[in-house]
């Protein structure tokens, strides 16, 4: 075979080696892909509304912050959390974008949800703020707010950000207003809250966190104390079963702190439940 035949062979086999890369990398480009579709589109996108958001001009990062969204789904988790600053600036022009909004937060639950350091706990504490900041206050509204915040601190358990734990408090005091929560949940959601701020408060050596804890301990106190659900006969009413099921002092703590704060140290209750943990834990001050 001459060298002009292996030559033109060599030029054949260069050129089917690029087309078959080049449909791989078609193949590749999928909206799960990293780069979704278009991995030019992607970058180039990335980059204009990246360079917009850093400078506030959120309406005018949209239309390439939107391609991002749409077309590469999975790129970074930047689209996201650069996305809410985005939908949060148009939400307060327009409420036609609190859906889209919500949307953000839907699809980074869906692609990142399983993020270690921002789980999908958390992100629902932050949907559920938001959708309670910029949804109308409505008795639908507040209660669709009120589910993602209730399975957030559920699931944050302990680690459950203060902001998410106040508009908690805040929007089960509304429902209850409007009838759509019992004395007894606003209590139980009062003492749950309360047990994950002390603890946080407990762990906490920053004395910075520990102001940020205390003005949320405060907050939730006046809320509830405020919301008419406090009085010393429904406070029996509602504690006398937790008391008599509970050898746990932690909880008999609990218990005796919520009569303390209702001033309702002159009551029955109050007086069993000091007596047993007198019994656990003899001191002079439970004496």
């Amino acid at each position: 075979m001459n060298s002009e035949k292996q030559s033109g062979m060599k030029k054949h086999l260069f050129t089917l080696l690029v087309a078959i890369f080049i449909a791989m990398g078609t193949q590749a480009q999928t909206l799960d892909s990293k780069f979704g579709i278009d991995s030019v589109q992607t970058l180039r996108n990335a980059s204009v509304y990246g360079q917009l958001v850093k400078q506030k001009r959120y309406a005018e990062a949209l239309p390439a912050w939107r391609y991002v969204f749409v077309n590469a789904p999975k790129f970074q988790k930047r689209t996201y959390t650069k996305g809410v600053s985005i939908m949060r600036y148009m939400a307060k022009k327009d409420p036609k974008y609190v859906d889209s909004l919500m949307m953000v937060y839907d699809q980074r639950i869906k692609y990142y949800g399983n993020d270690r350091k921002y789980p999908t706990a958390w992100i629902l504490g932050r949907k559920g703020n938001d959708c309670f900041r910029y949804k109308k206050k409505t008795v639908e509204n507040m209660k669709e707010a009120y589910t993602y915040l209730s399975e957030s601190i559920s699931k944050m358990g302990d680690v459950a950000e203060g902001s998410v734990i106040n508009n908690a408090m805040i929007i089960s005091v509304k429902l209850f207003d409007k009838d759509a929560l019992t004395k007894e949940d606003v209590l139980t959601n009062f003492s749950k809250y309360m047990n994950i701020l002390d603890k946080q408060y407990e762990v906490t050596t920053k004395e910075k966190y520990k102001k940020k804890i205390n003005a949320v301990r405060s907050n939730v106190s006046s809320l509830f104390f405020n919301a008419g659900v406090a009085d010393c006969i429904t406070l029996a009413k509602l504690l006398t079963p937790k008391f008599e099921a509970s050898e746990d002092l932690k909880e008999l703590k609990s218990i005796i702190s919520l009569l303390k704060r209702a001033e309702c140290v002159d009551s029955e209750l109050f007086a069993k439940v000091a007596e047993r943990i007198y019994k656990i834990e003899p001191s002079a001050s439970s004496a």
